[in-house]
């Protein structure tokens, strides 16, 4: 797999906010296996057990050939992915200058969409926000094994159909700004079901939450090495491609500094 995977980090991924009854951030102020969510818009916390890593390896789902660039990885506690159906979600764009990237299914699985909401116009950057879609705007959950899903969120269209089943690597959408993206990228994502098996398909016919946000590992090009890395592991700024490359470290790995 030759992907380029450029990640920004930030010394904001260190920062934490007293929210209610515990520190949303990293580190939080949870007991060992146990992490700080938001759990209500009020912004209520509480300590949550850690879920397991989903057991699949994904694929980035972006074009191979493709620079990525991550602008909001989890948990940082000046930023969105702080409750419990997006806390290891990661957020990916293209380089604001060139094209949308296209979007690919990075696991095979059973496709359900949620369309129909308008991409809007303006700078790819700087983009105006709605609900639709539950704020997620048009999305695709693709149900894996185990009743794990993962999720494609903001899309500029959408390329295949509730009901299909979705080859790995197979394009099934445009990156966009749709919902509450307030920048072009694409918000990607794995959720573990609950309930009984009989009933995941119907969570899947609404739109939004499908279940809770869990841990998980994908490849990726750091420097011209492939990695597997964990997306619980990563942290990311919202980029700012005004300026020169922005070098940090990344967190569990032996590697001094990013590119």
């Amino acid at each position: 797999m030759k992907i380029i995977f450029t990640l920004l980090l930030s010394s904001m991924a260190l920062a934490t906010v007293s929210i209610a009854n515990c520190f949303v951030g990293i580190p939080d102020d949870c007991p060992t296996g146990k992490v700080c969510a938001k759990y209500n818009p009020a912004g209520d916390s509480r300590c949550v057990d850690i879920p397991k890593t989903a057991p699949m390896i994904f694929d980035l789902p972006f074009d191979e050939s493709s620079k990525v660039f991550c602008t909001q990885s989890s948990r940082l506690s000046t930023a969105t992915h702080v409750f419990q159906n997006m806390l290891y979600a990661i957020d990916l764009t293209s380089h604001y200058k060139s094209d949308p990237g296209k979007i690919y299914a990075s696991a095979p699985g059973k496709a359900f969409v949620h369309s129909g909401c308008k991409n809007p116009a303006g700078k790819p950057d700087q983009t105006k926000t709605d609900d639709c879609g539950l704020g997620y705007g048009n999305h695709v959950f693709l149900l894996h094994n185990e009743g794990y899903i993962s999720i494609y969120a903001h899309l500029s269209e959408v390329l295949v159909k509730t009901g299909d089943n979705v080859r790995a690597r197979q394009e099934i959408g445009g990156e966009g700004a749709t919902g509450k993206a307030a920048h072009r990228h694409l918000h990607w994502d794995v959720h573990k079901l609950e309930g009984p098996k009989t009933s995941w398909e119907k969570t899947l016919s609404e739109p939004g939450w499908g279940g809770y946000s869990v841990p998980y590992r994908f490849r990726v090009k750091i420097n011209g090495t492939e990695k597997i890395v964990n997306s619980s592991e990563i942290a990311c700024r919202w980029l700012d491609q005004t300026q020169a490359p922005w070098s940090g470290t990344y967190k569990g790995s032996q590697d001094p500094k990013l590119k």
